[in-house]
């Protein structure tokens, strides 16, 4: 590890990707079922 912490810092934000990685679009095929709310009803 360098002297200065934000040396390494800097270095570690500017690796490579990873060998898997594509760039481009990342959609779902399908979006994720929408959250179903229940309504609250306050009791007498």
């Amino acid at each position: 590890m360098p002297k200065d912490p934000y040396a390494y810092v800097v270095a570690a934000f500017q690796a490579l990707p990873s060998p898997d990685y594509v760039p481009g679009l990342e959609e779902p095929e399908q979006a994720p079922p929408s959250p179903v709310y229940i309504p609250y009803v306050p009791e007498p």
